[in-house]
């Protein structure tokens, strides 16, 4: 009642006919106070009316109105409604079967009674209602849904505030940090000297657009957290989409990528045409996330920091499973119809296209109910589980903004799923761990045992490590693990880093189409197709191939005079397949080209160029990223295989089919090992059946790995 009184006569309440405390008082004999309970709800509403349904028995009924008419309050029409169609009903009991972990009866499965509490016409309410007396009931419910007039409208961020210094402008102490952070990176690499005006000038531009945009809170945040993991020894990912595209974010230090010295584009992660929040995600490893949601949850508070919601559905194999268990069917049928449902296919598709699941469906009624229900409960939501990387900050408090509930981990979780709470506003980081982050840390933390080795020196032109992805040997590398990606590293033969990275944008669906005529214009074989000088810095690095969207923007701009935001757009229209936007963008650079001296020829040749490639197009700024970290573990492996091999058994320490397949792959790549007591070898602790310590020494072979 206190929670009524703080908002008091600004809404109108509905008693519902169903677990309500009037329901309660009627329920449980205590009618005569249902009138006295009434007036005092009555005194802090607008309007208060009592839900009254034909549905109820009459007795009930009678003792509900005569104890109104003791009031001011109103009745109102409020029949149950559990389900959309009668047949639903059955489908319900089903779906409770599931979560009860309960069967259904044979009487059950045999009656399939249709409900009551089904979604009916307006008409049918309006006679039904009309038939018990109840006309009026009926027509105070149409009265007060005419009154409503909701509009939803959320705000489209709602930043939270970093606390800064003394209360310094979030501006001014942003500048601070990154000019401070600029020397910190130009004193590490003293090449880069000579260009300090073309760092100076790219962050001035780069601040200027963060605080128009009204982004400095958020940069400081997310620099407080990434600071907190360097000052805790935490190692981060070198960066994640586009924000290595960022200058800002790497004199920072919350990513460890040059964009001036990889030419990656501000552009392409924050554009002001294109108003949207920026998302930095970081990667961390996985055995170690944990440490720094506790310190945002600490910094922040338990009410303004949530982990966001995910829900599992129920998919064809598993609805199969379900249905089948509370139906009565054992492990081994299910087991016959799932083994005939390929991944990611639907219960209808797989039955048209698969006689002998159709064949096995029809064979029987109780399969066919099985089948039946099954469709009907397909992609329901089933369970809830944490979201792997997503958190949401806020200032004020989330039970105000998004329903919560507490997670397993004491800290709150949204009961809106990743899209809704982005939609009411909040600010949303992903914090992603990575089992390859640890792996490296660890490899890392081995290595030091006799050397002392920092990411930041190791050679991105390392002539043995290029060798080894050359080699397609690239076993336990992050993003080059695979068969087939192993497969496209021999073909390609990448003689530097940039070939490393085009190879991991191009080995994607639709871009590694591009890979033959990626290698043989490599190898010489063929000549890349004509096109403006202007455009070589640009496109020569990539044999003349559109690999990154950053080449669609740098093409558009240098040749057809678009900002890089209009460019940026260019490039989202055509990832989108937007045809008229990208229609309407290919003719101002069409004009632009011409403005600037090109032939009508000319202009269409590239507009059409820009249109056969740049849809293929990955983004570079993750490519590197994602790359260098690939570079980095593989450079360990290659000069210090002990600890390589040691972390990634350490990795899979527990599992002994993951243990076996890496014992495996250490083989394949024509390592022996051998395990001694000695202390003066490499002291390694994993488990492999048992824990137990020993020394790890691994040779290389004449061939190298």
């Amino acid at each position: 009642m206190a929670r009524i009184s703080a908002l008091s006569g600004r809404f109108s309440v509905i008693m519902p006919d169903e677990a309500s405390p009037v329901a309660n008082r009627m329920n449980n004999g205590h009618s005569e106070t249902v009138g006295t309970y009434l007036n005092e709800v009555y005194q802090y509403t607008t309007e208060l009316y009592v839900s009254v349904s034909p549905q109820m028995s009459l007795i009930y009924r009678e003792t509900l109105l005569a104890e109104v008419a003791k009031t001011s309050v109103k009745l109102i029409a409020g029949a149950p409604v559990h389900y959309l169609t009668a047949q639903d009903a059955f489908h319900v009991k089903v779906l409770r079967a599931i979560k009860d972990g309960s069967k259904l009866s044979a009487e059950d499965l045999e009656k399939k009674e249709p409900g009551k509490n089904w979604l009916r016409p307006v008409t049918e309410y309006a006679g039904a209602f009309k038939q018990n007396g109840l006309s009026q009931a009926f027509e105070n419910n149409q009265s007060l849904v005419a009154k409503v007039d909701l509009h939803l409208e959320f705000p489209a961020m709602r930043l939270p505030v970093y606390p800064t210094p003394q209360g310094q402008a979030a501006k001014d102490y942003l500048t601070e940090l990154c000019y401070q952070g600029l020397e910190v990176r130009l004193e590490a690499e003293a090449w880069k000297q000579h260009r300090r005006a073309d760092y100076t000038a790219r962050l001035q531009h780069e601040l200027a657009v963060i605080n128009r945009m009204g982004f400095a809170d958020y940069f400081l945040i997310v620099w407080d957290i990434t600071n907190f993991a360097h000052q805790q020894d935490i190692l981060l990912g070198p960066g994640r989409g586009s924000a290595a595209g960022s200058l800002v974010a790497y004199v920072l230090k919350i990513t460890d990528v040059d964009p001036l010295q990889y030419g990656l584009l501000f552009e392409r992660f924050l554009n002001e045409e294109r108003a949207q929040m920026p998302d930095i995600d970081l990667d961390l490893p996985d055995n170690r996330r944990d440490q720094v949601i506790a310190y945002v949850h600490d910094k922040y508070g338990h009410q303004h920091v949530a982990q966001i919601i995910t829900f599992g559905s129920l998919g064809a194999k598993q609805v199969i499973r379900d249905v089948g268990r509370v139906m009565g069917f054992s492990m081994t049928e299910t087991d016959r119809i799932s083994k005939l449902l390929t991944t990611n296919q639907k219960l209808s598709e797989a039955f048209q296209e698969k006689v002998a699941l159709s064949n096995l469906i029809q064979s029987s009624q109780k399969l066919k109910l099985l089948w039946q229900t099954a469709l009907a409960l397909e992609g329901l939501p089933r369970h809830f589980s944490t979201h792997a990387a997503g958190i949401v900050l806020s200032d004020e408090d989330l039970t105000q903004i998004v329903p919560v509930q507490l997670g397993n981990d004491g800290i709150l979780l949204s009961q809106y799923a990743k899209g809704d709470v982005e939609a009411v506003g909040l600010l949303k980081i992903d914090l992603l761990g990575l089992t390859n982050l640890s792996l490296l840390a660890n490899a890392l933390r081995l290595v030091e045992y006799g050397y002392k080795v920092k990411l930041s020196q190791i050679p991105l032109d390392d002539s043995e490590t290029l060798a080894l992805f050359a080699r397609g040997q690239t076993t336990g590398i992050f993003q080059f693990d695979s068969r087939g990606i192993r497969g496209a590293l021999r073909q390609v033969a990448p003689s530097s880093f940039e070939d490393v990275v085009a190879v991991n944008a191009l080995y994607r669906p639709g871009p590694m189409q591009n890979i033959p005529e990626f290698v043989q214009r490599k190898q010489g074989q063929k000549q890349a197709e004509k096109l403006p000088p202007v455009l070589g810095p640009i496109l020569n690095p990539t044999y003349g191939i559109m690999v990154y969207q950053e080449q669609v923007m740098q093409v558009a701009t240098t040749m057809g005079g678009l900002t890089l935001g209009q460019a940026d757009n260019l490039r989202r229209a055509m990832s989108k397949k937007d045809h008229v936007a990208i229609t309407n963008l290919q003719n101002l650079f069409i004009q632009g080209a011409l403005r600037q001296g090109y032939s009508q020829e000319i202009a269409q040749q590239t507009a059409d160029f820009i249109a056969r490639f740049g849809n293929y197009g990955f983004n570079r700024s993750h490519a590197v990223a994602y790359s260098k970290m690939a570079f980095e573990l593989a450079y360990i492996k290659v000069h210090y295989p002990a600890a390589f091999f040691a972390a990634l058994l350490n990795k899979v320490a527990g599992d002994s089919q993951k243990t076996a397949a890496s014992s495996k792959k250490l083989r394949k790549d024509r390592l022996k090992f051998t395990y001694q007591r000695s202390i003066t070898a490499l002291i390694v602790i994993f488990y492999w059946g048992k824990l137990f310590i020993m020394g790890l020494v691994i040779s290389k072979e004449s061939d190298g790995i």
